[in-house]
């Protein structure tokens, strides 16, 4: 779209448009018109001319242009002041036409501004694709600058430290990040200063505390690594971050759930115990009501006489006054009770957990109890003997997760044993509780030699005999033997036992030898003269509890090993990083001889390798990787869309085997096949194999699922930072070539302009010296502006030429001597310098330069400087050096008008004038190619001004 008022210029600048292929053109006259016509047509470009009739000139309707259209704007100005063209550069046009014009230097500008307005549309593109990714993932991130400034933050960092973005950019990161020791609370060095300071990466740490905005202490672990450009200079840090506040809630709660368990073992009193666990439970985890039931066999009278035995569960303790008024009625649960979540966790053996009992059919509401809205019901029992169940309520939805469970499960486990043991003591006949009440080793101690005069028949069998005289006079120490229950043993038989029992982990010898891990306790019995008489013992085998034990270790390694894999995959940059990354942890937790990542195009039926482990050598396995394989078996694919992990136990017993393209090498005996799925979509597969058959259980799938999981995703989001990468690199070559090529096509339209400028000044020269008589004043005049335009011509040319040649040009910097320069310099100028005083000051010291270069920069100088001097002032120009560490730098003083600081900066510009060409002659090129000349030579440039009192530029260079 053309907006212009003056008609000759319109058909003008219409006609140079036809010439350039622009036919589709719309017209405007005024701003207002230019407002409308583009928000109806949307033009792809708008030559707008400055100055327009009507109440809104160019430039304001080029702003509201901009604000709301985005379109690139190219503005037509003849010659202008000073505060228009301000006025204008503060809309950001994508160019200027000055006039009068020529067709090349139309077709210029129109192509350099279309094709900034397209690399700046896809560069934001880039930068809102890639803060879209940010943005969306769990993981709260962080980037700062190279000074440590914040320049983003994600919606989860802001949330974790209680800062907003707006609030803290430009911030340093050690005021947003602050972090402390967990242990100690002494402040923990910052990863990202770590990394500026030394350039290091820093891996996850221990917890660690990040004190909030709001002081708030939250336990997390986190990353951090260099951001680096193409030079491998580090620019910033990207820190990456979490909460771990519920990982370390429910290690705390396990703790807690152990050491109960502990303390009611020691309970001897039935009572005691029920009252203690109740209690403990609610004050310790903060549960709304906690009671426990017991259970009993009653005899009932059926309809034809017959006495027949039912199951009833009675509540035996609870908190509070609910339970108080449930344990003083005797409230009691039928165990074939249907609407009873502690009749079913009874009857099944399970438990039963209802995060909503409010939609919960089986839930029978309690009035005592009216803000219950969640329930477990945790059997208790003895094997498999049910001695009751632990009932737990909470006023909030969705409470009991599985760790949760699993707590509880600890505390019903010890409370079982504990009940079992104090039943045992509450019996009138201990005999009879020996022989009748308990599965556990329980015997009778002679108090003088510590034999053993009676046991149990569990006893018996634990111990691996055969009838109860193998074992009647044994030494327990012989069964049970430990230096600890050695020195009770001592004490016991020297009186000086003060405690009525002994009690801790030790082994039982079976007769075969095989020694059995077991919890024991020694009570010492005494007769109402409160003499000792004997000792019992009861001894429990732990092998179960001391593998679930070893199964909570195991557990913990895994989410530790699975913690490890997330944070190594999240700094992970590439999708063969990642997969390598993962199957080099995977190997920790798994028991596989073989691992691999295999990536699937489905419309291709194709697959390839992105990682392998296992034991092939390096170079059959790089042969592998990248390589394509075709996918033959459609059923085992479908079945990988549908989330299904493949599982073959024994791959040779199969023909053939259906997945045979994922057992990489020979000798794989069994595998199991887990889908990679992102958004929806199976993007490939994690397979594990093992040379030996039926190698992977439950455990394992559940694992490798976990590990699948993290992997998509990780694949997912380097596939994205991959693709980003190389469109950014794509836009970065393109702009690159763009630029050569307008760098070329600069030189070569500069170079043939010469030629009719020479023809111009020669035809106008012969005019004034052949034909002057035959002229008036007016004519002469004309010939006169003819040759003086030229001349002026050729000279912006002349610059163009040398400010192009200083990005094509090759320059060999080594050391070369000031002296010799401005030497050089002085005789070039000799005649342009007769009326201006020139002082040089000594030492004048080598330099990294380039002769030619460098002449050309103080030449520039220095003709600045006797220029702009006030009319009727001598110029004078002062030169000298000073040395500042390796750089040497060169002043150039001048007695000028001078420049004001609001314009030192844009006088660097090329074609920026302070002053018009009728005051101070001048292309406003110069300054532009001492700029670019300074910046070839490694060095830097700048000025002291002030208007009225003259100007001191000078240049940086390496000392030679």
């Amino acid at each position: 779209m053309l907006v212009e008022d003056d008609k000759a210029a319109i058909i003008e600048i219409q006609h140079r448009l036809k010439e350039l292929g622009y036919s589709n053109l719309i017209f405007a006259s005024m701003g207002e018109e230019a407002l409308q016509k583009a928000i109806g047509f949307r033009p792809d470009l708008i030559l707008m001319d400055i100055f327009l009739k009507g109440e809104i000139d160019g430039v304001e309707a080029a702003r509201q242009i901009e604000a709301k259209l985005k379109i690139p704007i190219v503005y037509i100005t003849g010659h202008t002041d000073y505060d228009t063209l301000q006025r204008a550069k503060v809309t950001e046009p994508y160019g200027y036409v000055f006039k009068p014009f020529t067709k090349v230097e139309l077709a210029t500008v129109i192509e350099t501004a279309m094709y900034r307005y397209q690399v700046e549309k896809e560069l934001i593109e880039a930068k809102q694709w890639l803060s879209t990714t940010l943005q969306s993932i769990s993981e709260a991130v962080i980037t700062t600058n190279k000074a440590g400034l914040i320049t983003f933050m994600n919606p989860a960092a802001e949330a974790l430290t209680d800062w907003t973005q707006a609030a803290s950019l430009g911030k340093n990161i050690t005021e947003i990040f602050n972090i402390i020791k967990e242990e100690t609370h002494a402040p923990s060095e910052n990863s990202v200063v770590k990394i500026l300071r030394k350039g290091m990466v820093s891996s996850f740490k221990d917890y660690n505390l990040l004190v909030t905005k709001n002081g708030v202490e939250k336990p997390i672990i986190h990353s951090a690594s260099p951001i680096k450009n193409k030079e491998d200079e580090i620019i910033g840090v990207v820190l990456i971050f979490r909460d771990v506040s519920n990982e370390k809630a429910t290690e705390q709660r396990q703790k807690l759930a152990h050491e109960l368990g502990r303390r009611l073992t020691m309970l001897l009193d039935s009572q005691d115990l029920l009252l203690e666990t109740v209690n403990s439970l609610k004050n310790t985890f903060g549960y709304y009501h906690t009671h426990i039931y017991l259970f009993y066999e009653v005899a009932k009278e059926t309809s034809s006489g017959q006495a027949k035995k039912e199951g009833i569960l009675v509540v035996g303790e609870g908190t509070g006054e609910a339970g108080a008024t449930m344990k003083k009625q005797r409230h009691h649960i039928p165990l074939n009770a249907k609407r009873s979540l502690v009749a079913r966790a009874a009857r099944t053996h399970r438990a039963v957990v209802v995060n909503n009992v409010t939609q919960h059919r089986s839930h029978l509401p309690n009035p005592l109890l009216p803000e219950t809205r969640s329930e477990s019901a945790i059997p208790l029992l003895l094997g498999e003997r049910l001695i009751g169940v632990l009932d737990v309520q909470h006023n909030k939805l969705k409470h009991f997760n599985a760790d949760e469970i699993r707590m509880l499960q600890t505390v019903a486990d010890q409370l079982s044993v504990a009940l079992s043991n104090a039943q045992f003591f509450t019996e009138n006949t201990r005999r009879s509780a020996i022989i009748e009440n308990s599965s556990d080793l329980i015997a009778l101690i002679d108090l003088n030699d510590f034999t053993i005069i009676d046991i149990n028949p569990a006893g018996v069998r634990m111990a691996g005999y055969e009838s109860l005289d193998e074992v009647i006079g044994l030494p327990i120490t012989e069964l049970c033997p430990s230096e600890k229950l050695n020195r009770f043993k001592q004490q016991l038989i020297q009186s000086t036992v003060k405690q009525n029992l002994w009690r801790g982990e030790n082994f039982l010898r079976r007769v075969n030898g095989m020694l059995v891990p077991i919890d024991q306790t020694i009570f010492v019995i005494r007769n109402v003269q409160s003499e000792p008489t004997m000792l019992a013992t009861i001894v429990r085998d732990i092998t179960q509890r001391k593998e679930t034990d070893q199964a909570l270790q195991r557990y913990a390694e895994r989410l530790k090993i699975l913690r490890d894999i997330d944070r190594s995959i999240l700094t992970a940059q590439s999708s063969e990083e990642v997969a390598r990354v993962a199957l080099k942890h995977l190997q920790k937790l798994l028991p596989c001889s073989h691992a691999s990542v295999m990536l699937f195009n489905l419309k291709k039926m194709t697959t390839i390798m992105l990682a392998y482990i296992g034991h092939l050598n390096q170079q059959e396995v790089n042969n592998r990787i990248g390589q394509q394989y075709p996918l033959i078996d459609q059923a085992a694919i479908e079945e990988l869309q549908k989330g299904q992990v493949l599982i073959v136990d024994d791959i040779l017993a199969l023909t053939p085997p259906p997945i045979k393209q994922f057992a990489t090498t020979e000798g794989i005996r069994s595998t199991i096949c887990v889908p990679l799925i992102a958004q929806n979509e199976l993007i490939g597969s994690l397979n594990l194999g093992s040379d030996q058959t039926n190698n992977f259980g439950t455990e394992h799938i559940d694992i490798a699922r976990e590990v699948a999981d993290s992997l998509s995703i990780a694949i997912q989001q380097a596939r994205l930072y991959q693709q980003i990468h190389a469109h950014a690199e794509e836009l970065e070559q393109r702009v690159e070539e763009r630029t050569a090529e307008l760098q070329s096509f600069a030189y070569s339209v500069s170079h043939d302009l010469r030629a009719p400028l020479r023809a111009i000044q020669g035809f106008a020269d012969a005019l004034l010296e052949d034909y002057a008589q035959d002229l008036d004043l007016v004519g002469i005049d004309y010939a006169q502006r003819v040759v003086s335009a030229a001349q002026r011509m050729d000279t912006l040319i002349q610059d163009l030429l040398i400010y192009s040649r200083l990005s094509r040009d090759d320059i060999q910097l080594k050391p070369i001597a000031l002296e010799n320069i401005l030497s050089d310099m002085l005789n070039e100028l000799e005649s342009y310098l007769q009326d201006a005083e020139i002082t040089i000051r000594q030492p004048l010291p080598r330099v990294i330069g380039h002769h030619t270069t460098l002449l050309q920069i103080l030449t520039n100088l220095t003709t600045n400087a006797v220029k702009f001097v006030a009319h009727g002032v001598r110029p004078q120009v002062k030169i000298w050096t000073e040395q500042r560490q390796d750089m040497i730098r060169l002043w150039v003083e001048d007695n000028g008008i001078g420049i004001a600081l609001e314009h030192q900066e844009r006088i660097f510009r090329i074609f920026e004038r302070l002053h018009g060409i009728e005051s101070y002659p001048g292309t406003g090129v110069g300054l532009a190619i001492v700029q670019k000349a300074v910046f070839r030579l490694n060095g830097r440039v700048g000025l002291e001004s002030a208007p009225g009192e003259g100007s001191k530029f000078w240049i940086e260079l390496l000392k030679g």
